[in-house]
């Protein structure tokens, strides 16, 4: 945590632009932890989050556009059996992919990749993505600042729920962590992202 201290104070919310780009967690947690304690503010962090993550899935849905128009030289990439799998996902629950595939371990660029590979309407995709990233942003800045009073405050009675959702919120989160890296220790990672495609089929059914 130190560390992300020292980057963040440093860079600031460039900090956590970056890390949103790509599949920065620890980076929109950290800055909801330091907001806790005034060092930013809840609409600046959520808001370059959002807009970050928005764009890095925009970025990557235009490889996966550039990789459809040049098959050939797809199939030479590991990118390639991953993003076939998502295949019949992607077209058939484009919703719940978007959504589940932004929490996944892994996931989250090869899923934005597959969006455009697959073609699928780039004005639904903008759309989809800017109300999953602002979802996703809220959620993680929320957790970050709730852990940040409990830590913070967890010696005062008066913050003793606050510490209980602290607790529980990191809890459900590690354990999801584990599941997901133990599933992918487990497996090779062509099967992780069939397994992840097969659980979008079944939630996705009435």
């Amino acid at each position: 945590m130190e560390e992300f201290r020292l980057i963040l104070e440093h860079y600031g919310l460039w900090a956590v632009a970056f890390g949103a780009f790509f599949q920065g967690y620890v980076f929109v947690i950290s800055a909801g932890i330091f907001a806790s304690q005034g060092v930013f503010r809840l609409v600046d962090v959520v808001a370059v989050a959002a807009v970050s993550s928005w764009i890095g899935h925009w970025f990557f849905y235009v490889i996966g556009y550039w990789f459809s128009r040049r098959r050939s030289f797809l199939e030479k990439t590991r990118l390639y059996k991953p993003i076939q799998t998502f295949d019949s996902t992607v077209k058939c629950h484009p919703w719940t992919s978007v959504f589940i595939m932004q929490y996944g371990h892994g996931i989250r660029i090869v899923a934005a990749i597959a969006f455009g590979f697959f073609k699928i309407n780039p004005v639904w995709f903008a759309w989809a993505q800017a109300i999953n990233c602002v979802i996703w942003a809220f959620l993680l800045f929320y957790m970050g600042y709730f852990a940040g009073l409990g830590l913070y405050a967890l010696p005062s009675a008066a913050h003793l729920p606050t510490a209980i959702t602290v607790i529980t919120l990191l809890i459900i989160f590690y354990i999801s962590r584990k599941h997901w890296g133990a599933h992918s220790e487990k497996t090779d990672e062509e099967d992780k992202y069939e397994k992840v495609a097969a659980f979008i089929e079944k939630e996705s059914l009435p």
